[in-house]
């Protein structure tokens, strides 16, 4: 069985306790080594301390903390992997930017143009950025 399959899914979600022993598997799910997921952790944690108190639209909540319904990730480790590896899985802002990008690029050029041109371009495109 490979390493990937042996990996424990709690309730169809992956599991930080099972990953973080497959430092290998872990980068590929989260991009980030098991350290520097341990070091973002302790970032994650302030960050979310401090703005748990407040809606996304800045305002006051109305029960206090860990009144209302529970959330389906368990705990702050369960929600940063989430992050992470939906953002590494699912990078839909920067693959929109780069199809515009190779949009516009293709709507420039016509076969008739050489590609000694196009590279031309690219670079004076570069140049301009």
């Amino acid at each position: 069985m490979k390493n990937a399959e042996r990996i424990v899914i709690y309730n169809n979600m992956l599991n930080y306790d099972s990953l973080q022993n497959n430092e290998t598997v872990f980068l590929s799910v989260t991009s980030v080594t098991v350290f520097e997921f341990q070091v973002l952790l302790i970032a994650f944690a302030q960050a979310f301390e401090e703005t748990a108190h407040r809606t996304v639209t800045n305002e006051a909540r109305w029960r206090k903390k860990g009144g209302g319904q529970l959330g389906k990730l368990p705990n702050l480790e369960a929600k940063l992997l989430f992050i992470l590896s939906y953002i590494k899985n699912y990078p839909l802002s920067n693959l929109s930017r780069i199809t515009v990008w190779v949009e516009s690029i293709k709507d420039q050029f016509t076969d008739s143009r050489t590609v000694a041109e196009a590279e031309k371009s690219v670079r004076n495109t570069r140049l301009q950025a």
